[in-house]
């Protein structure tokens, strides 16, 4: 089963919280209201569901209704003019990613996943600020992690993200 889009999820909350007792999901019109088109009579989209499982409907299909269908549908006048004084959210900028050269020592402590003959919890902060100023050099065989040669590692990733200008 793919992603919901937003129809699927609203209509599924809908569905779940006003109408838990039916079978099938709620009709589902939507009216999207966009800053680059002037308003018009026949801007109501029906969603039909082919499937549902849970409250979660899928497969949706769209299709035009005008107001006349809208209001022989609810049963009642429907206000087509809501929406006429929208004015959309001004667009943020993206975020910058920075990245900041840190010693290892401030990254929280690994658990639960660690062996503990190699890396018990009891270690102290001293012992672990002396092993980053004299590293160990060299693989170990106790762990998955102890395994692999992590300061390379480290210069290597330094080195791709100098050269990329990211830093």
């Amino acid at each position: 089963m793919g992603l919901a889009n937003a129809a699927e999820r609203y209509a599924g909350a809908v569905w779940e919280r006003h109408c838990s007792d039916q079978e099938l999901p709620p009709v589902w019109v939507e009216c999207q209201i966009l800053p680059e088109e002037p308003l018009q009579g026949s801007r109501f989209q029906r969603v039909v569901f082919a499937d549902a499982e849970g409250y979660l409907p899928r497969r949706p299909r769209w299709s035009p209704i005008t107001p006349e269908q809208l209001q022989d549908l609810v049963g009642a006048p429907v206000a087509i003019d809501r929406g006429t004084g929208y004015v959309p959210r001004p667009v943020l900028p993206q975020p910058l990613l920075e990245f900041e050269e840190f010693p290892v020592v401030r990254l929280g402590r690994p658990q639960p996943f660690r062996e503990p003959g190699c890396m018990p919890a009891g270690i102290s902060w001293w012992r672990r600020w002396a092993r980053q100023i004299l590293p160990r050099r060299g693989a170990r065989t106790c762990c998955w992690y102890h395994g692999g040669d992590w300061h390379t590692v480290n210069t290597m990733a330094l080195q791709v993200l100098t050269s990329s200008s990211v830093l």
